[in-house]
């Protein structure tokens, strides 16, 4: 038999196995290729034919990493993306599931003849082995590859592979006074195969578990069978509230769903609200993705129902058919950094294959889901609280003389003041005439008052440095624009007081009044769904508000400030998805980028694409905008024909 397997690094080989579980489908192996490299990757397919680059070693893990609906929504994601399968997989999986290997040395015929080599002598005398690395500091790696090559050393490959251990009871108990340790034992009994991990989880001590396997009561066992869930009805859901609310949503959700065997995911876009829901959630034992132990947690997806929470590396944990899937805050950053895939998209193509609902909490929701719920094609509540909106014009000054009588009338309530940018301001350089720009991205550079430092806005690898100098001329350049460190000095002098400002509004806090400084810097940024990203700042202010939200902006379009003021921002989503429409862009068409030489504009043309293209140094750089299944099939020919495309 020939396994498909997907591995890291985004190719698919083929391995030759004898024998393979019936549940191999998803499951992680470790195979040795024609090198004799050992290397890993998952199961995809299963084949009859093809030349096998390699033959199986092992199955690692006690059950599959990826159930086989993972699998099919799994190739419906990489069609859509137009990415391979294997690099998608790994992009989002853990990296503790990636092959790892320990290098060691141990002597060959090692003899202590000169001082080199009698050093050797004497660590494998007291140690036995030595790490491959150890060896090199010592002497260096000239010196450690011709002691191999002579055969004094020599280099063997140990591999880091971690094992889920399963415990069952194996006798009764004598004189076993500690009620913890008989209350894990019954525990023990009533499951067919526990885990460690599942015992910590339940609040027992390692020690008493080492303790009740050292004396006899508890051994080790293979990993009982697992068993599919029930199909429920794979709808979706969306309800927009407060951070209280939407955690007392999620609580009697995850109750129910976990009262009738089904298991829960949450997705969560922001860490602190991840933090802050966590500890609401923990009469509910929540199970946290992350850290030293996600290797051991990722499998208790195959035990009792549990109620996961995790984030991108977490997305294709191995629930049973019928689970609940969990988006919490989907104002925060849904697109995976790695490879720009919507977890969003994501979570929607497991709920499909895997036969089970998706609900969104969220206090406010993006464009195309709104669009959605007007369709119908998404139940539950979608709307904001209606609440005053305070405009203030935006002068050349931090704060305008109206919204400075404003904040003295407001100054004993407890405010929040949003400022989108860091640092106390971008420099201007008199000498250039420009805002200082970074050297190797051309993003403006940060000023930090409090550091004397100045940074690239998008990367301080980029560019950082000590003072305020102009990277182009050298020359002294001035702080302009509005950060945080600026708002807060301005602030404090006219309130007398500490003040808080930010730069991101946090869903899980609360205050009299939100005040937004500069709403425009969103507007400034050169992208399509810069006012879209506009709204949803105000709606956030607007839900972490109790009594109202200032607004501090030089937008002046009379229609839109009026739906500003009243609060409506439903009736400015309805406006700007008639302009999206028109102009063919999302949600009602896919975007992508494609690049090439100067015939992609003509190979674009014979295609039947549209979009807008621009050229740099004989690199045409052009954004598509196309639609469904043939869109896609253009997208694959025009990649065929050599030019670079990236599906956004």
């Amino acid at each position: 038999m020939i396994l498909e397997l997907l591995s890291p690094g985004g190719r698919t080989y083929l391995v030759k196995a004898e024998r393979v579980p019936p549940d191999c489908l998803g499951r992680r192996v470790l195979w040795l290729d024609e090198k004799g490299a050992l290397r890993t990757g998952v199961v995809y397919r299963l084949r009859t034919d093809g030349r096998p680059d390699g033959r199986l070693v092992s199955f690692p893990d006690p059950y599959p990493l990826l159930r086989p609906y993972q699998l099919k929504a799994l190739k419906e994601l990489a069609f859509y993306y137009l990415v391979p399968p294997a690099k998608l997989l790994w992009d989002f999986l853990p990296s503790v599931f990636k092959n790892k290997e320990k290098l060691e040395l141990v002597p060959g015929r090692l003899t202590p003849l000169e001082p080199t080599t009698r050093k050797l002598y004497e660590l494998f005398k007291e140690r036995g082995r030595l790490p491959y690395r150890t060896a090199v500091n010592l002497l260096g790696e000239k010196t450690v590859t011709f002691l191999v090559k002579k055969g004094y050393l020599k280099v063997e490959r140990k591999t880091l592979t971690r094992k889920v251990v399963f415990l069952k009871a194996v006798k009764e108990p004598v004189r076993l006074r500690s009620e913890e340790k008989k209350a894990l034992l019954e525990l023990v009994k009533s499951r067919p195969g526990v885990t460690l991990e599942e015992l910590l989880l339940e609040g027992f001590k390692r020690s008493a578990v080492n303790e009740l396997i050292k004396k006899g009561y508890l051994s080790s066992c293979e990993p009982p069978p697992y068993q599919e869930g029930r199909p429920q009805n794979p709808t979706r859901s969306v309800y927009c509230l407060s951070f209280k609310e939407a955690v007392e949503r999620l609580k009697s959700l995850a109750s129910e769903a976990l009262g009738n065997g089904r298991p829960v995911f949450v997705f969560f876009t922001d860490g602190t609200d991840a933090e802050r829901a966590a500890e609401a959630l923990k009469p509910l034992k929540p199970v946290l993705l992350e850290g030293s132990r996600l290797y051991e947690r990722w499998f208790l997806a195959y035990g009792p129902p549990r109620l996961f929470l995790g984030s991108f590396s977490a997305l294709f944990l191995p629930l049973p058919q019928g689970s609940l899937r969990v988006l919490f805050n989907e104002l925060g950053p849904t697109r995976y950094p790695r490879n720009l895939v919507d977890a969003r998209r994501v979570l929607g193509k497991l709920s499909t294959h895997g036969f089970g609902p998706v609900v969104v909490l969220t206090p406010w929701v993006r464009l195309e889901t709104y669009n959605a719920f007007k369709k119908g094609a998404v139940k539950g509540r979608c709307g904001l609280p209606r609440k005053p909106v305070e405009l203030y014009p935006r002068t050349a000054e931090p704060l305008s003389p109206e919204l400075k009588r404003r904040l003295l009338e407001l100054r004993d309530r407890e405010l929040f003041f949003l400022v989108r940018k860091t640092g106390y301001g971008y420099l201007y350089c008199e000498r250039c005439d420009a805002l200082a720009c970074c050297p190797v991205c051309g993003a403006f550079l940060t000023y930090s008052k409090e550091q004397d430092r100045t940074y690239c806005s998008y990367a301080k690898s980029h560019y950082e440095q000590k003072g305020r100098r102009c990277p182009s001329c050298g020359r002294e350049a001035r702080e302009t624009g509005l950060g945080v460190e600026r708002a807060k000095e301005e602030l404090e002098r006219l309130l007398g007081r500490e003040v808080k400002v930010g730069t991101k509004i946090e869903w899980s806090e609360e205050y009299d009044y939100a005040v937004v400084l500069n709403a425009d810097a969103v507007l400034s940024v050169p992208s399509y769904d810069a006012f879209e990203r506009f709204l949803q700042l105000l709606a956030l202010a607007l839900r972490v508000s109790k009594e109202g939200v200032l607004v501090q902006t030089a937008f002046n379009e009379p229609e839109l400030l009026e739906f500003i003021k009243r609060g409506e921002l439903e009736g400015l989503y309805e406006l700007e998805l008639k302009k999206r429409r028109e102009r063919r862009l999302p949600p009602f068409y896919r975007l992508a980028v494609a690049e090439g030489g100067p015939s992609l504009k003509a190979e674009l043309e014979l295609l039947g694409l549209e979009g807008s293209c621009r050229g740099e140094e004989g690199r045409v750089v052009c954004v598509l905008s196309f639609r469904g299944k043939e869109g896609l099939l253009k997208l694959i020919e025009l990649k065929k024909r050599g030019y670079g495309v990236r599906v956004l």
